[in-house]
């Protein structure tokens, strides 16, 4: 676990923490139980507080010519928005993109952005949350390492689609052998999924789609426990 100091904003390592103090602007923690599994949040003294976000993962994939990154949170308090940064030394970072929060809720949300113009090597990437005050909060910091003509893919046709078709989805130079296939919107909500198992080079599988599926900008993602890859889809 991570700890963001109330000033520089240097990171103390939770575990390590076995009193309160504030000492060197640093804050420490009392009456949390880490080994028990209590939550806390950022610049929060108490167990009880509630977090403005439960975030449950944070991944970023080199996917082709690009990085996707995805993230999911299972409840939002007063969560105005999120900022996508990046460094290619995880020291100094940059801001990538923002995406809007969902404000309030108490069910899992699964969001999608993608870095179109990634750091060639090894980078980081790092989310920050702020809430509608102004604080905020950072995520774990996730190292991807990127190659350019990486041509692990995989490939939609039709693209663009009727609404009441079939999509086809084609791999190419993917490694895992099963990964779960999934259409979302932009806002992460799921309408289509299904499991490709044996997947093999040129391997096609079929997603229908429903007829009343809304015109507009979607995502297939195909996804293992390790490795996640994406493309844009376009229903009219």
């Amino acid at each position: 676990m991570l700890l963001i100091d109330s000033d520089d904003g240097d990171f103390v390592n939770a575990s390590q923490v076995s009193y309160a103090s504030y000492a060197n602007n640093v804050v420490t923690f009392d009456n949390v139980d880490f080994a028990a599994g209590d939550w806390f949040t950022i610049a929060s003294l108490s167990a009880v507080n509630p977090l403005p976000i439960e975030l449950l993962t944070f991944e970023a994939n080199a996917n082709e010519d690009k990085v996707d990154l995805k993230w999911v949170t299972s409840t939002e308090i007063n969560n105005d928005y999120f900022t996508i940064e990046r460094s290619d030394n995880g020291i100094d970072w940059e801001e990538v993109l923002t995406a809007n929060g969902a404000g309030n809720s108490n069910q899992a949300i699964e969001y999608f952005e993608t870095d179109y113009e990634p750091l060639k090597g090894i980078s980081y990437y790092r989310l920050k949350q702020t809430d509608f005050d102004g604080q905020y909060s950072y995520s774990n910091i996730v190292p991807v390492k990127f190659v350019e003509n990486n041509k692990s893919n995989i490939n939609l046709y039709p693209n663009p689609v009727n609404a009441g078709e079939t999509i086809n989805i084609e791999f190419s130079n993917i490694s895992e052998k099963e990964l779960l296939v999934v259409l979302r919107d932009m806002q992460g909500r799921e309408f289509a999924s299904k499991l490709a198992v044996n997947v093999e080079e040129g391997k096609l599988i079929g997603i229908s789609l429903d007829s009343s599926i809304p015109k507009g900008v979607y995502l297939v993602v195909a996804s293992s426990e390790n490795q996640m890859y994406s493309q844009r889809l376009i229903i009219r």
